[in-house]
């Protein structure tokens, strides 16, 4: 339910998996107002690992999301053991791009009892998609919250009210702010009350966990997708593609400029666009266009789904695309352009020597749209 939910209501939101259980021994304590910092005992929760390196970090389960600004801990294995039950959802009025916008990012992760997707699983049953979505839309305002963060621009900082609104949650917390941004953290009060019995031990273990969560979540000043794949300069690379052969960025060397196509294997918007993204590649060919993809999905705790990887073999096949979809891993995961990611697809260009050129484009365009980005392109690199 997590990915199905989130593709539905999130069209361009990139999922993952971000949580895991380390029981507290104390619970959430109750506050009904916005506080002004969060508490002694978490404000400083990277003394303890400042001096790590980002890889001994993962191992002790931290998680950095550098288009948030956060990093934190977690354990990733018991938020995917339990992904049918968490649903998914970010501010309506977020905009990372729009300086305008008093909220810049934020996510309200919620619990969707075995009830609640039955229902849910029902409405697929409505033939009007009007009366289909508003059916689905109650549905998931009944999801129970765990908890939220919400990331502000602070030139243009709301009201304690409105941020108690945004937040969406009871109690909230002021994690601190940096580079121009105020970070705020929401959780629930514990209440498993009407949940069915077998959900309780789930929603138990995703609550305890937003403890350690809170704190341990530490901010930093934000860059977006663009910024941080720019920020790389070069795209280089040893991976595998999906029959297995190794390959380097030395194949970007048969082009002029290359598209390199991020898509995921539940995102029904990448593999839609994957037919006339093969016809622009076929059509732009002799004036030194090439096109590879990567699989953001297929890999994922160190090692690769081999379910997701069939998968993704069969959209392959299905969609009659050539060009070929490479494997992450680690290094491209957490030291390359994946870490920048926030939705799938996401699309960027390289020239013959694996610079990266032009502009990044998160979301899908029309075929139009990319032929008028790829001449662009082309005019630019010689």
């Amino acid at each position: 339910m997590y990915k199905k939910v989130t593709a539905i209501v999130l069209a361009f939101l990139l999922a993952f998996t971000p949580f895991g259980i380390v029981a507290a021994k104390e619970p959430l304590k109750k506050s009904n107002t916005v506080l002004p910092q969060i508490a002694d005992a978490a404000k400083n929760p990277s003394d303890q690992t400042s001096n790590l390196s980002p890889a001994e970090k993962r191992k002790l389960g931290y998680m950095r999301k550098p288009t948030m600004g956060l990093e934190y801990k977690i354990d990733s294995a018991l938020w995917k053991k339990y992904d049918d039950f968490i649903y998914l959802d970010a501010p309506e009025e977020s905009d990372s791009e729009d300086i305008s916008k008093p909220i810049y990012d934020g996510r309200y992760y919620s619990f969707i009892s075995s009830d609640l997707l039955k229902q849910y699983d029902e409405t697929s049953k409505i033939t009007d998609r009007a009366k289909r979505s508003a059916a689905r839309q109650e549905i998931l305002s009944k999801a129970r919250g765990i908890y939220s963060y919400v990331i502000y621009r602070k030139d243009r900082l709301p009201s304690a009210a409105q941020i108690k609104k945004d937040v969406k949650m009871p109690n909230v917390i002021m994690l601190g702010e940096d580079g121009g941004y105020v970070f705020y953290f929401g959780y629930a009060d514990y209440d498993d009350k009407d949940l069915p019995a077998s959900d309780k031990a789930a929603f138990k273990a995703l609550y305890d966990d937003a403890e350690v969560i809170r704190d341990t979540m530490t901010v930093f000043k934000p860059v977006s997708t663009d910024e941080g794949i720019k920020s790389l300069k070069t795209f280089k690379f040893k991976l595998k593609d999906l029959d297995g052969n190794e390959l380097t960025e030395s194949i970007f060397k048969n082009n002029k400029i290359t598209m390199v196509n991020i898509w995921a294997t539940y995102c029904g918007y990448c593999i839609d666009k994957m037919p006339y993204i093969q016809e622009l590649a076929n059509e732009y060919k002799d004036k030194g266009f090439g096109v590879i993809g990567i699989v953001g999905d297929v890999y994922s705790n160190g090692q690769v789904d081999a379910k997701l990887l069939d998968k993704a073999k069969k959209i392959v096949k299905d969609t009659k695309v050539k060009y070929l979809s490479l494997i992450p891993d680690d290094n491209l995961k957490y030291n390359s352009v994946l870490q920048y990611l926030t939705a799938y697809p996401t699309t960027f260009f390289v020239d013959s020597k694996g610079n990266i050129v032009g502009n990044v484009i998160v979301g899908s365009l029309t075929k139009d749209e990319f032929k008028k980005v790829i001449e662009d392109t082309l005019s630019k690199v010689k």
